[in-house]
């Protein structure tokens, strides 16, 4: 190869050098930014979910027995907003408002005031814990179930609790999920809306019943409204 030859080939590897580590600062800066948003969101809806919680403190001055009552969507073992994850321990006159993602990700001390990062703090837990646990491992199952409307009628006050769901379903039905080999796998009342011609299942509400492979029940208390006014289970 001439040397006019070799002076090109270089120039293109190194050319193919610049531009990817051009590509690679530029993924590494898209991603730091990306980060940055994230973590500002996250900053956002801890403030929000914080707010709304003094807020209620202050119109009622004690702490909210369930965070239903503040507006956030209900789960099985806690409470969700914008996505993320909350449950609240009160204690006698302080609390702890926790976040939670695959652990407790962060908390906020009443007693102190800030938000921390977990250790600080350390709680039991709930003392329904195996309750939690055992009906995450029966709804895991849903999507296989086969379901079965024992009843439905038109909904004349039932307003279950979704975040950004304000109007009220057309009906509510009492509905029972069977495992694949037609054992009874879960029950209880849904509240729902037709769209299109078939039923749209939205929101759980009231008690639900829950069962395993090997017989055994647990119940759940799914919060709703009747008349605007909220129907909750304390937490426990």
């Amino acid at each position: 190869m001439n040397k006019v030859g070799k002076l090109i080939a270089w120039s293109v590897a190194i050319g193919f050098i610049l531009l990817a580590s051009v590509l690679l600062i530029g993924i590494h800066l898209a991603s730091d930014s990306s980060k940055d948003l994230e973590q500002m969101s996250v900053a956002q809806s801890q403030k929000e979910v914080l707010d709304k919680l003094c807020d209620y403190i202050e119109q009622n001055g004690e702490t909210p027995q369930s965070l239903s009552e503040i507006g956030l969507e209900q789960t099985i073992s806690a409470y969700t907003y914008n996505d993320l994850t909350f449950s609240l321990v009160d204690f006698s006159r302080d609390y702890a408002l926790q976040m939670w993602n695959e652990g407790i990700e962060s908390q906020y001390i009443s007693e102190i005031g800030i938000w921390v990062k977990p250790g600080l703090y350390e709680f039991e837990p709930p003392i329904n814990i195996d309750t939690i646990r055992n009906i995450n491992r029966i709804v895991e199952f849903r999507d296989k179930a086969i379901v079965k409307v024992d009843s439905v009628r038109a909904n004349d006050n039932v307003f279950p609790i979704i975040d950004g769901f304000n109007k009220k379903p057309d009906s509510i039905a009492y509905l029972r999920y069977y495992y694949p080999d037609s054992l009874l796998m879960m029950e209880g009342w849904v509240a729902y809306r037709p769209i299109g011609g078939a039923l749209n299942y939205d929101k759980e509400f009231g008690w639900w019943k829950y069962y395993s492979k090997t017989g055994d029940c647990y119940n759940k208390f799914w919060n709703f409204k009747r008349n605007r006014e909220l129907i909750y289970e304390a937490d426990r």
